[in-house]
């Protein structure tokens, strides 16, 4: 089920390079895009009745138990006080700025912080490996700007002193 999220800031984005496996994720596990969507009010609603009906779908008599919160993709940050979607996927998403024209690493667009737009396929995950609802990370859109978040960049000009003219530099 394919689930439109609109006006999400970005967190912790990894579109362009996928990430390496967690520890423990078995011999099989492979590289994964992946990023996480801070969900407006709306979204966040529409993300928890589409899991909701998804697991009902599957499941007609009785959601089984092991679908618990910590199981599914759409959780609450406490440090943000906001809620997510964690999305992953072993192919590259398209990532297109606000023309939907194609971008790519090394483009200055999205950034964690910035504001997009975001599909993401929400499937049951029900086999040997456990039962969860996970978001496969589709697109992403860029948005607009916002906050970044995490460490500020730092400024070299702050940080060095300027040795451009130093024929001697001291050590």
């Amino acid at each position: 089920m394919n689930i439109d999220l609109r006006k999400a800031r970005l967190s912790y984005p990894h579109l362009f390079v996928p990430q390496p496996p967690m520890p423990g994720s078995g011999p099989d596990a492979k590289p994964k895009y992946n990023a996480r969507f801070l969900l407006t009010e709306e979204d966040r609603a529409a993300v928890d009745t589409a899991i909701q009906g998804l697991l009902k779908e599957k499941y007609p008599k009785g959601v089984p138990k092991a679908f618990t919160p910590d199981r599914l993709c759409l959780r609450l940050d406490p440090e943000m006080e906001s809620w997510y979607v964690a999305a992953t996927n072993e192919n590259a998403p398209k990532v297109v700025d606000q023309g939907r024209q194609l971008l790519s690493n090394g483009s200055e667009i999205p950034y964690a912080g910035c504001y997009v737009n975001a599909r993401v396929r929400l499937w049951i995950q029900d086999n040997d490996f456990g039962k969860r609802v996970n978001a496969s990370l589709e697109a992403v859109q860029f948005v607009k700007d916002g906050e970044r978040l995490g460490h500020k960049p730092v400024d070299v000009n702050e940080a060095f002193p300027d040795l451009s003219d130093e024929e001697d530099v001291p050590f």
